[in-house]
């Protein structure tokens, strides 16, 4: 979505994190604490040797310059992408669209990062997710 020439029509954003950098800042920080800042400079460097300008760019801004349908999951209690941290979810403020709708999913299972697609233990994908996902195809 942050290229200008490809055209998206829908998106469903699971667990999905706003940025890499914020990501790995945010998972330095907590993590690793001794020398957290000369860790996070070198996985950097790698990502942008790796990928170069695409390093910079974030699930917020294609989200912006996107006219598609937009659905945004997210657990509450997921442990991998923090919901009101690093998570696309906690970025509302900034997502000025309004194509975008967001699920959170808050109970149980399906509120852990797997258990959004997941969803209960004798489930082979989440209902309530799907469910959504097609109503708005």
């Amino acid at each position: 979505m942050n290229y200008a020439d490809v055209t998206v029509d829908r998106v469903v954003s699971v667990a999905g994190f706003a940025s890499i950098r914020e990501m790995m800042h945010f998972y330095a920080i907590t993590n690793i604490k001794k020398f957290s800042s000369l860790i996070e400079l070198l996985i950097l460097i790698a990502q942008f040797i790796c990928f170069g300008k695409v390093n910079k760019f974030s699930a917020i801004d294609g989200i912006n310059k996107s006219d598609g349908k937009i659905v945004i999951a997210q657990g509450k209690n997921d442990k991998e992408v923090l919901c009101d941290t690093v998570s696309i979810y906690s970025k509302q403020e900034v997502l000025r669209k309004s194509n975008v709708q967001y699920l959170l999913f808050d109970d149980g299972i399906r509120s852990t990062h797997m258990g959004i697609v997941r969803g209960e233990a004798d489930e082979m994908i989440n209902e309530s997710l799907l469910r959504k996902v097609i109503a708005d195809t």
